[in-house]
């Protein structure tokens, strides 16, 4: 499992193809893993807000939570 971290923040809707951009370390080793996964045989989901947009406190929006 990796997170919407790995796109850093950003003020629009995001889907995998977004260009990721990660603030902190974090975000970093799970884009990591991501492309080391790559080449394995297995697949990578990035959790995210499922239900609308999160607000100014929500990860999604600033990058690093409240």
């Amino acid at each position: 499992m990796s997170t919407c971290s790995v796109y850093g923040a950003q003020n629009a809707e995001l889907n995998e193809t977004m260009p990721t951009s990660p603030l902190s370390l974090y975000a970093a080793t799970k884009l990591q893993s991501e492309k080391y996964l790559e080449k394995k045989d297995a697949m990578v989901f990035r959790l995210g807000t499922l239900f609308g947009v999160g607000d100014l406190f929500a990860r999604i929006q600033n990058g690093f939570g409240s």
